[in-house]
């Protein structure tokens, strides 16, 4: 419950990921052939990257599903499993709520921002570069909020 706001924004970016983001489409092959600035190398080297990207958006998407109390996780994916992602009897519950579990998830948030700015945005996809925004923004806003962890919401209209 204390990590909902990061949970929320995780998996509303995650769904803009799922959906286009982190995708390999033709259209942004050809912008790449097209341009004429690259060669093959260059070329051969925005594909890492967009592949590492990928890579680093999956990861996030199932570490914050498993982060997940199980009410969360089970409202989240109708099967976790398809993801990998499995339970032990003992780590089911509906969450934890504290101070410390909050200024952790800022921490997190902190090294999830180090890691996202290791990418070379300029190499990224068009769709890629939107969840890079997406992210960057919300890590940003994570960041400006650093200490203000008692003025969360736990229960409201939107979020139960």
């Amino acid at each position: 419950m204390v990590k909902g706001k990061r949970i929320l924004c995780f998996l509303l970016c995650f769904t803009l990921l799922l959906c286009s983001g982190c995708s390999f489409s033709s259209s942004s092959d050809s912008g790449n052939a097209s341009s004429g600035n690259g060669t093959a190398a260059d070329s051969a080297s925005d594909k890492e990257e967009q592949e590492k990207f990928q890579q680093w958006c999956r990861e996030q998407f199932t570490d914050t599903l498993e982060e997940m109390d199980t009410l969360n996780l089970h409202y989240t994916l109708k099967n976790p499993e398809t993801y990998g992602i499995t339970e032990e009897a003992e780590d089911i519950s509906f969450g934890d709520i504290s101070v410390e579990d909050m200024k952790e998830s800022d921490e997190e948030n902190t090294e999830t921002y180090q890691e996202l700015k290791s990418f070379s945005y300029k190499k990224l996809t068009e769709e890629q570069q939107l969840t890079y925004d997406v992210l960057e923004f919300y890590l940003e806003l994570c960041e400006a909020g650093k200490g203000f962890e008692l003025y969360n919401f736990l229960l409201s209209p939107d979020l139960g």
